[in-house]
């Protein structure tokens, strides 16, 4: 993943992007690309200009299945060739020269022609210019042409393509050329047999249906577990820190905790509520309306820690560690006494309260953009608490890169 750039600050998929910067971009894509693919693909995506998630579909790309969003088009991402290059595919260029085995294109259009149907960016810009020798893929949905979106430089489509049923009935009837079908198939089986897979067991393991029950596999590793942690540490931010107040010295003697995001949220029970696509902490009791488009998400996942984003790009992770345990065992450690209220928006602080910590989130998601940059609820539980208690930290787990609360520490 190298996009989106994250220019539209509200765009719903702007956590899965790494930064907003091309460069940056570019150096932890390629550094990606690099830990992901040993005999597993990395799909790079989305190609390309994918700033904003609303009205990203067609409204007649989910008719099959019973669902009519009501507009004709994609939201169209328009721009020169100068910014093309300088800005949108820096990145996509360094994933390919790290040898990114798939890129993904886009469900938007660019100058008006859809990602997944356009030869000047995937013939053109990907596959000439850049040289890539990989196989493009298609976003869910995203096609919406035959014969027309092969030629423009599409390999394969997912999840399944009627508009594909018979291509080798259009070489036979001359409409599209040998050479092109057999470029698709080089492509794909080229990449994957280049990292490390065996021909006679290409779809291995892969269930026929996508919803028919999956082997569970456990695929972690305990040597990971120090890289893991050390990444979650070096992925916080310090944002302000007044007369040092962190970290927390003299082992304060009582800590009052507050905020919804404090605890894990109360159930990831796939098993019970299908495929959750990280919409666990919130008060969504069904994601798929806003994945699609039709509903807007809540700026805030008010009921629990945010581990990461929505839409498909999220997880379920094995076990949360929340802040409220981590307080507690450090409590133990140090003798401490803890409070805590996750429940009120306005507080009661007890005024002998060492240190005060407010936890709160912003909430992002595929399908939709977010519906405001900051968060009328978040500021008045923290500036509450803060009002009440003179040392007040904030903690703030954040799906989007761009956001505003109010930070105080007095």
């Amino acid at each position: 993943m190298v996009g989106p750039l994250g220019r539209i600050a509200t765009g719903g998929r702007n956590w899965e992007g790494v930064s907003n910067d091309p460069y940056l971009a570019g150096v932890l894509g390629a550094a990606t690309v690099t830990g992901l693919q040993h005999n597993v693909v990395a799909c790079t995506k989305h190609f390309i200009t994918n700033e904003q998630e609303r009205n990203r579909q067609p409204g007649d790309a989910f008719i099959a299945y019973g669902i009519d969003l009501g507009f004709n088009q994609s939201v169209s991402s328009n721009l020169d060739d100068k910014t093309m290059h300088e800005l949108y595919l820096w990145p996509f260029q360094d994933a390919v020269r790290a040898g990114t085995g798939s890129i993904m294109c886009s469900y938007n259009r660019i100058n008006n022609s859809y990602g997944c149907a356009n030869s000047k960016t995937m013939n053109g810009l990907l596959k000439t210019e850049l040289g890539f020798q990989g196989f493009v893929v298609s976003d869910w949905l995203a096609q919406h042409t035959g014969v027309a979106s092969a030629m423009s430089g599409l390999d394969m489509v997912m999840p399944d393509s009627k508009l594909w049923a018979n291509l080798s009935m259009a070489v036979s009837n001359g409409t599209m050329p040998q050479e092109r079908l057999n470029d698709m198939a080089t492509r794909i089986l080229a990449t994957y047999i280049k990292l490390g897979n065996k021909p006679n067991t290409l779809g291995g393991g892969i269930p026929a249906s996508l919803t028919a029950p999956h082997k569970w596999v456990n695929v972690r590793s305990p040597a990971s577990a120090s890289a893991i942690l050390q990444g979650a540490m070096e992925g916080h931010v310090l944002v302000k820190n007044t007369n040092n107040a962190l970290p927390l010295g003299g082992n304060p003697k009582l800590i009052s905790l507050f905020g919804y995001d404090a605890t894990a949220p109360r159930s990831n029970n796939v098993a019970d509520a299908n495929w959750n696509l990280g919409d666990e902490p919130t008060n969504i009791t069904d994601a798929t309306p806003i994945v699609l488009g039709a509903a807007e998400p809540p700026g805030i996942a008010i009921n629990g820690t945010l581990s990461v984003g929505g839409g498909s790009g999220a997880n379920t992770p094995p076990f949360i560690i929340d802040p409220f345990q981590a307080f507690q065992q450090r409590a133990l450690q140090d003798g401490s006494y803890i409070l805590w209220d996750f429940v009120s928006a306005a507080p009661k602080v007890d005024p002998a309260s060492d240190v005060c910590v407010v936890f709160i989130n912003v909430f992002s998601t595929e399908g939709g953009d977010r519906p405001y940059l900051s968060d009328d609820y978040s500021d008045n539980l923290v500036n509450g608490v803060a009002n009440q208690c003179a040392n007040t930290m904030v903690v703030i787990h954040n799906a989007g890169k761009f956001s505003q609360h109010s930070m105080s520490d007095r």
